[in-house]
């Protein structure tokens, strides 16, 4: 669900392009999707805090992007 170009929030500095999900849309995504568990996913073993890892890289290489446009 990772977008390169993307910005914290569309609200304080606009995506590369509009197809761009930003990393506040993309985490949104991920818990609609994801959060809930479905086996889809978590098979054969569902997500709990003893199996599960997750964490966020967000680069500050889109920062020319807050200069204006």
């Amino acid at each position: 669900m990772a977008f390169g170009g993307a910005t914290v929030d569309r609200g304080i500095v606009s995506p590369f392009q509009d197809y761009i999900w930003t990393f506040r849309e993309q985490v949104q995504r991920f818990l609609a999707r994801l959060g809930s568990h479905p086996n889809t996913v978590a098979w054969p073993y569902p997500w709990t805090s003893d199996n599960g890892l997750f964490f966020f890289w967000f680069g500050i290489n889109d920062v020319w992007r807050s200069h204006g446009e």
